[in-house]
């Protein structure tokens, strides 16, 4: 399921905007510096974008006249003016509505898609916390301390526990990515943005399960021994090789593994297949890897039907050694 995910920045004394509403001083400490992949990996995992009249506004009049920042997503204006009183000529649809944000993020979220960005304002973030609708907290901190200006949290009765999942840091700025947990300190939802982390050796259990079960559905073909005689040495390779996992509330649905550009394979648990779970995988591949190259077994349609889908192509095709069967050869570059 879509995931909401607040991405904001904030200065470090937890405003995200000065009294009068500026954010002209939202930047890293180096001016010239050049800016990171924080933003750019992002914007890939979402497709729509919701913000208040505030906010829009803004962009429209002061950080970007002339030109729509957010062409090719779908953007909500939360406000009770008339679309009329805030039209702006772009390609993208932009959908000015009254309904409060946590109707409209309930019934978006019910919808096929990526995930959904809160992109502001602070009265928008609050009524979400209040029901619990934030998925993800991807605050970026600002090296800057305003001293007074608009909070992005504000005064609440309730606790919310969180759990960080990942930190980056470019031009002074530090990005903290935390998701939300329950009283028993589980995850409650989808560890990343994309339900995507980082494999530890406390996962191999169940990373071996699923990759066990995965080869022997998908590979009827060939004998289980082949599999179980291959465990141990997989093993080894796991703990050297780079894995992401998909993991809800500490059960891992699939994973992916690399060996540097070489994709070794996406493995879905049964239960969780056809929930989007191997595409989620494989975009954080495609954000980590400007190019990747995979093997797969002819015979085994679905996965090659996926991957074409996906954009990979077929380069090359030859009997693999050990099984004697034809195995494709895809690879997927940065378009």
């Amino acid at each position: 399921m879509r995931k909401t995910v607040l991405y904001i920045g904030m200065s470090l004394d937890g405003y995200i905007a000065d009294p009068n509403g500026g954010v002209g001083w939202m930047n890293g400490q180096e001016e010239s510096a050049e800016n990171g992949d924080s933003y750019e990996n992002f914007i890939k995992t979402v497709d729509t974008v919701i913000m208040g009249w505030n906010t829009y506004h803004q962009v429209t009049t002061e950080l970007s006249v002339g030109e729509w920042v957010y062409e090719g997503l779908t953007t909500w204006v939360i406000t009770h003016r008339t679309a009329e009183e805030g039209e702006k000529a772009t390609e993208s649809p932009i959908l000015f509505t009254d309904r409060s944000p946590c109707d409209l993020v309930k019934s978006l979220k019910k919808e096929e898609g990526k995930n959904i960005w809160i992109c502001g304002g602070a009265d928008i973030v609050r009524q979400l916390m209040e029901e619990d609708l934030i998925d993800v907290y991807h605050i970026s901190i600002l090296p800057i301390l305003l001293g007074d200006g608009i909070r992005l949290f504000q005064t609440s009765e309730k606790e919310r526990k969180l759990r960080l999942i990942r930190t980056e840091s470019e031009n002074g700025i530090t990005g903290l990515v935390y998701v939300r947990r329950n009283a028993s300190g589980n995850t409650s939802g989808n560890v990343h943005e994309n339900g995507i982390r980082k494999f530890t050796p406390e996962d191999m259990e169940q990373v071996m399960k699923i990759w066990l079960n995965g080869n022997l559905e998908a590979h009827a073909f060939i004998p289980r021994e082949y599999w179980e005689s291959n465990a141990e040495a997989v093993k080894e390779q796991l703990l050297q090789a780079e894995i992401f996992v998909c993991e809800e509330e500490g059960k891992i649905q699939g994973f992916a593994g690399l060996q540097g550009n070489y994709l070794a394979g996406i493995f879905v648990e049964a239960g969780s297949r056809s929930k989007g779970v191997g595409r989620e995988l494989l975009n954080r591949v495609k954000e980590t890897h400007p190019s990747f190259s995979l093997h797969v077994y002819a015979e085994n349609e679905r996965a090659v039907s996926f991957y074409r889908r996906e954009g990979l192509t077929v380069v090359s095709r030859e009997m693999e050694e050990d099984t004697g069967r034809m195995e494709y050869t895809m690879e997927w570059k940065v378009p």
